[in-house]
C-alpha cells in the first residue's frame, strides 16, 4: 500500500520568483533520502512549519523564524537536517548593496513511501 506525502508548491510556481534552473527527478531516479531520517523529520511540527513557509517562496533562516514564531537557533537545526536528508537546499542570495545571505528553498515537490513485504522505501518524485 503506497502512502504518500505531497508539497502543494510546484517548481513551476517556485521558479517564477527565483528564475534559477532546478533540476528535474524522475520516479526512477535514485532517492538521497533515508526513510529512518525521512519520518522522524516529517513528525516534527517545526519541519511542516518551515517546509510550508519555504514551499512558497525561498527564504533566509530570520525570515523563516519570524515566519514561525521560533528562535533561529531551532530553524537553523531543522534546516540542517532537512538539507542532509535532501529535502532542502541552500543558495547565496546576492543584493546589490554588496551584502549576502543564504536562503532556503524545498529541493523536492513529493516524497512517495512505499510499504510492504516488510520493509520501507522511500523515492522522490519530480
Amino acid at each position: 500500500i503506497p502512502l504518500r506525502y505531497t508539497m502543494a508548491q510546484s517548481y513551476a510556481a517556485r521558479s517564477q520568483a527565483d528564475p534559477t534552473p532546478h533540476t528535474n527527478r524522475h520516479e526512477d531516479d535514485e532517492c538521497p533520502v533515508d526513510s529512518t531520517q525521512l519520518l522522524p523529520l516529517l513528525g516534527d511540527e517545526y519541519v511542516i512549519e518551515i517546509l510550508q513557509t519555504i514551499g512558497e517562496a525561498a527564504a533566509p533562516a530570520r525570515e523563516i523564524a519570524e515566519e514561525i514564531g521560533v528562535s533561529r537557533a531551532t530553524v537553523y537545526r531543522r534546516l540542517d537536517r532537512l538539507e542532509e536528508a535532501g529535502l532542502v537546499q541552500a543558495s547565496m542570495l546576492y543584493n546589490p548593496d554588496g551584502h549576502h545571505k543564504q536562503q532556503y528553498e524545498v529541493a523536492v515537490d513529493r516524497v512517495h513511501l512505499d510499504i510492504g513485504d516488510g520493509s520501507l522505501e522511500v523515492s522522490e518524485l519530480a
